[in-house]
């Protein structure tokens, strides 16, 4: 089965479920807005120019409208206004249709481009009632093979013990962060740096993008490999972007838990107190409040707090500060703040100002911090040890002694929102630290660890999947309200063999005092909010306690095929 299926499909009901749009999706503004059109969420749109009742178009990036410089996936989801004819070579053209739109007035297609010889281009015309377009499709860019690591770093920056610019902390090499060596994880994939405290990150780009395959095993696209074991994990969540400016967090599997913070802000700087020691403080933050204002979690508060063991005494942390041109540090330029260290994209998540010692991490996602691998299942960096690199392991199986590194699956990429969209493919790839949250009184706080001086995410390697898998995984996922007949979710009806709600789709259910789900599934993975529950075709498992605003991502696997997952929103 075709890799595209994972996202196409999905794409598809992410706009048929949303019951908003009357037109077309469009994925970026055009010269003039034709009724046929790329979707949203898709690295390139098309910019039709029209004269009359034809329409010329020209294929752009999606994000820049650049018609000169993009990434040209191996297939897309295209959307026309009522049912269409096409006329293209079908030598070097695919064309599948996919769905309706929720009111029945458009179609989805996937277009499939692998069949076009490289660097040459084949046109496709598409005939409906509103006029005749046509375009001139270019090859597919070629995708990163199975073992390719990353081509660059676009910045690196920890605020942790490791901060002083060399060894764990240090970009390059040799060691140091000295500009003129080459970076670490370019030349064979692998490296050693420590991300340091919450936010914490560094930022890779791939010249081949990283393909949403489902053909790889258990659907895994790429691994992160670190430094963990079992007793020690060090998580760190991971964001995917096809233009490095607009990012998505894969969502792990305590993404969607009650106590974890999404979209935050976490503000570091550097203070000299009353006894003329400097010390790092740090501020939990977001934009929350009435009318767009800030909403504080946690004020400034000592990053480190004095031990059990020495209570009158405030850890000096000043050489957890990264600083920012002084000696072998050059954080400033190793940052990639502003301007990329090297590629092609500035990191754009993080501020520094060096003036007043302060930097800030922007819209991360932060979970409690937890020693054991059991507690970070799948999608988090530095939790299972490593085993051969580019070979992936089931993330669904991971258990605590697992090895393999950590997978990570293009299909959990979510809006800001938490709903699941769908990418074919990516070129970067940014890992921070996200675990160190803990709660006292219900009032969050960065925990420091007292055994390893801090809770600090390492990177030591970066690969792309290899392998073959099952392929698309065609669920027995059936999801009932309580006493209902009809199922919310039906991910896969045998007798008819259709897929009636496709992978990656969002669910709205309006909420019913009372009421509680019933979950369905013979897979041999099934997880409820990163949780693994138990279940079969026959019995559910039951999900109580429903209430508005709650939300319940349910994933199912079996074999080596690629997962199924949903979202359902009780509103």
């Amino acid at each position: 089965m075709s890799k595209t299926k994972k996202f196409s499909r999905a794409l598809a009901l992410v706009i048929m479920l949303a019951l908003v749009l009357t037109v077309l999706p469009m994925a970026a503004s055009a010269t003039t807005t034709g009724w046929v059109s790329v979707a949203t969420g898709e690295m390139i749109a098309i910019d039709w120019t029209q004269s009359g009742t034809t329409y010329t178009g020209t294929v752009v990036d999606a994000y820049t409208l650049s018609s000169t410089t993009y990434t040209m996936p191996h297939s897309f989801t295209l959307w026309t206004r009522g049912t269409p004819t096409f006329t293209y070579d079908n030598t070097e053209i695919t064309i599948t249709y996919l769905y309706d739109s929720y009111d029945g007035q458009d179609k989805a297609y996937e277009v499939d481009v692998t069949g076009i010889p490289n660097n040459t281009t084949s046109n496709l015309t598409v005939n409906i009632a509103a006029g005749t377009y046509s375009v001139d499709l270019p090859a597919a860019t070629p995708g990163a093979s199975g073992g390719a690591f990353p081509s660059y770093v676009n910045g690196y920056l920890p605020v942790g013990q490791y901060a002083v610019g060399a060894s764990w902390g240090g970009i390059f090499s040799d060691g140091f962060n000295s500009v003129g060596h080459t970076t670490k994880f370019t030349v064979d994939g692998t490296g050693g740096v420590s991300l340091g405290a919450c936010g914490g990150y560094i930022q890779f780009e791939f010249t081949n993008a990283i393909q949403n395959d489902p053909n790889n095993p258990y659907g895994v696209d790429f691994i992160v490999y670190g430094n963990a074991f079992s007793t020690n994990a060090e998580a760190g969540s991971v964001q995917v972007s096809n233009d490095g400016t607009t990012w998505y967090e894969l969502a792990g599997s305590r993404y969607y838990k009650a106590e974890t913070l999404r979209n935050v802000n976490v503000s570091y700087r550097l203070v000299t107190d009353l006894d003329e020691v400097q010390r790092v403080q740090y501020k939990i933050w977001d934009l929350s409040g009435p009318n767009d204002t800030e909403h504080v979690y946690k004020d400034w508060a000592y990053l480190k707090l004095p031990t059990p063991t020495n209570p009158n005494t405030m850890p000096n942390t000043k050489g957890w500060w990264p600083m920012y041109n002084t000696g072998i540090e050059n954080y400033g330029v190793v940052s990639g703040i502003g301007t990329a260290l090297e590629g092609h994209a500035a990191v754009n998540k993080a501020a520094w100002s060096d003036s007043n010692y302060t930097v800030t991490f922007y819209g991360i996602t932060l979970v409690e911090d937890e020693d054991n691998a059991s507690e970070y299942t799948f999608g988090y960096a530095d939790v299972h040890g490593n085993g051969t690199y580019g070979v992936a392991s089931n993330p669904y199986a991971a258990g605590q002694n697992t090895a393999g590194g950590d997978g990570f699956d293009i299909s959990w990429a979510v809006k800001p929102d938490g709903t699941p969209i769908a990418l074919s493919e990516v070129k970067y790839v940014r890992v921070y630290t996200s675990a160190g949250l803990k709660y006292t009184n219900n009032a969050p706080y960065i925990f420091v660890h007292d055994a390893f001086n801090e809770t600090s995410t390492e990177v030591c390697g970066v690969y792309v999947a290899s392998g073959e898998g099952d392929g698309d995984h065609e669920s027995s996922l059936r999801v009932f309200v309580t006493g209902e007949q009809t199922p919310r979710v039906d991910a896969f009806n045998e007798s008819t063999e259709e897929e009636l709600t496709p992978n990656l789709s969002t669910i709205e259910i309006t909420y019913v005092a009372g009421m509680t789900l019933d979950v369905f599934s013979a897979d041999d993975y099934v997880y409820v909010n990163g949780e693994q529950v138990l279940c079969s075709g026959t019995t559910s498992y039951q999900i109580t306690n429903v209430a508005p605003n709650n939300e319940y991502q349910i994933i199912t696997q079996s074999g080596t095929a690629s997962p199924y997952i949903t979202l359902l929103k009780i509103s």
